[in-house]
């Protein structure tokens, strides 16, 4: 087997301090083309791993010396080996044993005398989900800077903007009514692209200046100023300048009269704002590719969760659907609810860091299996927590699982403790998870999702979010686009 293939399969370091045990476990998985590395003792384990990261380690809980729980407890404090699956191999096999194996983070526990096909499934798996995890990190280390270099970009264009406009030109003019003439400074003449000498300031002319889609609107507002039906305060038109040049002019006067009360001209200024107008299409142009960018960030990560659980793929998405429907029957503002949508599309995330056998596992989970589980809101938070989203994001991910009254994991929050955000996504959740078919039993229809929320509505669930649930389908017709199950 070559150095290639053996790259490809994995680096493992064993640790153990029974040579015979460490020989064991290096022939079973050198044959598979994984390359090993030996430690005897808790010590060395560090020190061979502060020279070259494994993808694995295999560790022995009873040693002389540093045990296997102190090892993994000085790896999960530095940052740079934190993210090391650690696998326990012990002959410890009580389920206290193993409890602590996973509260120190170790994220498998093999009891020793152990299956060969056993020790080779799990290394595979967890493994692949390191591999998994260290690419869906690169993913959002690059989505993270697209980001920022988007968000400098348009710190920039505002930074130019206001340049543009502290140094934007700005003329002065008067319509003397009795006879039609205009008076223009010489900035004016500038930002009509016209030649004092060449060209004859009266009104007609300054109209037949304006583009010609708005000279009528432009006419009108004059009219209607000079005989007093509205005040003459902004208007914002277009202009073709004799060379063709199409520019955009905002300007702004006043009516002034006579001591008769009768008007006798219209005074007022003129700004080119045609930079300025660019600029704010930049702008939009910008927050448009950051939306966008985000959005393709939050669909690259929800792909990646549902890609380890066939069974489950597409369940982001439609209780994302359902969350959003939900809140815009509880008439929440637009920005909330694309925080919402944006946040139920990923609140599952935290599962990349469970074992797929898990996941699918078509009977029922064993305590040990179900704490794993109960983690996931945990690790989706502190996947996600270090993104500046404009959303709580984080939050929603680690609180989809908090109940009302307090029985929810992973904190035990209650009432108010819960964000609002988290309490949607909770009902949205349970509606589409028992709406939807699971390795571990058929679909319970959206009849029995529904009297469940509406049994627990005020313990579980909040009220108002729980009646806005009921009356989409009541009422709405709300459907998942995979089935449409009726009440």
């Amino acid at each position: 087997m070559n150095n290639k293939e053996n790259i490809c399969k994995g680096e493992i370091l064993v640790v153990d301090d029974i040579p015979a045990n460490l020989k064991l476990l290096m022939d079973l998985l050198t044959s598979q083309g994984y390359k090993v590395r030996p430690a005897i003792a808790g010590e060395q384990a560090l020190s061979a791993i502060k020279m070259r990261k494994p993808d694995l380690i295999l560790l022995d809980v009873k040693m002389p010396g540093m045990d296997g729980y102190q090892v993994c407890q000085h790896l999960k404090k530095n940052k740079q080996t934190a993210e090391i699956p650690v696998i326990f191999i012990s002959a410890l096999g009580s389920l206290k044993d193993r409890i602590r194996g996973f509260e120190e983070g170790g994220v498998d526990y093999i009891t020793k005398p152990f299956q060969r096909e056993e020790v080779l499934v799990r290394v595979h798996t967890h493994i692949q989900l390191y591999r998994m995890q260290q690419d869906l990190e690169l993913i959002v280390a690059e989505r993270t800077q697209d980001l920022q270099q988007a968000i400098s970009q348009l710190r920039k264009s505002e930074t130019q903007l206001k340049q543009a406009q502290a140094i934007g030109h700005i003329g002065n003019w008067e319509l003397i009514l009795s006879n039609s003439n205009v008076l223009w400074s010489e900035e004016v003449y500038h930002i009509m692209g016209v030649e004092p000498q060449k060209f004859v300031p009266n009104f007609e002319n300054f109209l037949s200046l304006a583009h010609p889609d708005d000279r009528a609107a432009l006419r009108n507002v004059i009219d209607k100023a000079i005989n007093g039906v509205v005040n003459y305060h902004e208007i914002e038109y277009r202009i073709l300048q004799p060379d063709g040049t199409e520019r955009t002019i905002l300007t702004s006067g006043k009516l002034h009269s006579n001591e008769k009360g009768e008007p006798v001209s219209i005074f007022g200024v003129v700004q080119d704002i045609t930079e300025h107008k660019l600029a704010e299409d930049q702008k939009h142009q910008s927050a448009m590719q950051l939306h966008n960018m985000l959005l393709q960030t939050i669909e690259a990560i929800s792909m990646t969760v549902e890609k380890r659980d066939p069974y489950t793929a597409g369940h982001q998405r439609r209780v994302s659907l359902l969350a959003v429907a939900i809140a815009k029957e509880m008439r929440l503002n637009e920005n909330t609810i694309e925080g919402i949508r944006l946040g139920a599309m990923i609140h599952d995330l935290g599962k990349i860091s469970i074992p797929s056998e898990i996941l699918s596992k078509p009977g029922q989970l064993s305590s040990v299996e179900f704490a794993l589980i109960k983690l996931h809101p945990d690790a989706g938070y502190e996947i996600v927590k270090e993104i500046d989203f404009p959303w709580p994001v984080a939050e929603m991910i680690r609180q989809h699982h908090e109940r009302l009254n307090g029985t929810g994991y992973p904190s035990g929050l209650s009432g108010n403790e819960i964000i609002i955000e988290a309490q949607i996504l909770a009902v949205a959740d349970v509606v589409e998870a028992m709406a939807s078919h699971r390795p571990y039993r058929p679909s319970q229809g959206i009849k029995a999702a529904l009297d469940e929320i509406s049994k627990n509505k005020g313990i579980n669930y909040e009220t108002t979010v729980v009646d806005a649930c009921l009356k989409i389908f009541a009422e709405k017709r709300f459907e998942f686009e995979e089935y449409s199950d009726s009440l």
